[in-house]
């Protein structure tokens, strides 16, 4: 016989359809959902839905590009608040280019600038003192001091030359990580002997490590006792001598920078003496920190 509800051929006497034989059993009758198939002789099987993970990929990537899109923005306005300096003059790297870098040290008023223009007089592109006296400010990840850079060439080197202004422009150069020197001129008045700011310079020396100096007497002229200008010698050396340098071995030249720049040919030697003092001494290079310079 034909089952009404499956259309199964069932054979006579036997109930095949699932339907039928709950009818028969006063059982509930499965309930048919869409998702459920009725076959004959099969029982009645629910298939679970796919999971779809389209939306969370979707959303994943979403995150990611506003993470990206966050962080562009973020480094453009940081950017954007760094100020910029449009003008020129404050951006130029100076004239170091030297194979060595001296200082030029000592107490204030003691001849530091007369002796730097001796020197490029001769030796370089000549600045005379008022030039020199104009000097540039050097940011050095941004601490900032005052120095006049000058170039002068030997036969043996090309050497870059810091005056600076100011004993507070030395003690801030000469900190450790600000300058990088060679080695360094003392300057040292011989109708004064060394002073407060001389002893000063020397420890800042010490402390950065640089151990190749020349000292030099100026105004050498003023002082017609030679015994006088002995005893100014031997204080210096007594001087350095407190520190890590050998009295015995430091140059002390004596000489007047006032009148080299004058062109008198006597104390025109004592400026070749000193620049042949310096070339003995240095035999090492260094690198070049970077700097900005602002006129």
């Amino acid at each position: 016989m034909v089952c009404p509800h499956c259309g199964a051929n069932n054979v006579e006497g036997e109930v095949n359809c699932s339907y039928c034989k709950s009818s028969l059993t006063g059982q509930d009758s499965p309930v048919v959902t869409e998702n459920e198939t009725v076959t004959n002789n099969s029982p009645i099987i629910e298939e679970k839905p796919k999971k779809n993970n389209k939306g969370l990929i979707i959303l994943v990537l979403g995150l990611i590009v506003i993470g990206v899109a966050v962080f562009v923005l973020f480094n453009k306005d940081k950017k954007n608040d760094t100020p910029t300096d449009t003008n020129p003059s404050n951006t130029n790297t100076p004239v170091v280019g030297g194979d060595f870098t001296i200082a030029v040290l000592g107490q204030e008023n003691h001849g530091k600038t007369a002796l730097t223009s001796a020197i490029t007089k001769k030796y370089g592109d000549f600045k005379d003192e008022k030039t020199l006296e104009k000097a540039q400010e050097i940011n050095v990840n941004g601490v900032k001091y005052n120095a006049s850079i000058v170039e002068y060439q030997t036969e043996n080197r090309t050497y870059t030359l810091y005056d600076f202004p100011t004993n507070e422009d030395i003690k801030t150069a000469l900190t450790p990580g600000n300058i990088e020197i060679n080695g360094a001129i003392l300057v040292v008045d011989a109708t004064n002997g060394p002073m407060t700011q001389t002893r000063e310079h020397i420890e800042l020396l010490e402390k950065m490590g640089v151990e190749r100096l020349v000292v030099f007497m100026n105004n050498c002229d003023k002082v017609s006792d030679p015994e006088l200008l002995k005893l100014v010698e031997t204080e210096i050396r007594d001087l350095i001598s407190e520190y890590h340098f050998d009295k015995n071995y430091i140059p002390v030249i004596m000489g007047s920078a006032s009148l080299a720049l004058g062109g008198d040919a006597i104390w025109e030697e004592r400026i070749d003496e000193l620049v042949k003092a310096l070339d003995s001494m240095i035999i090492s290079a260094y690198v070049v920190p970077d700097i900005e310079i602002s006129e």
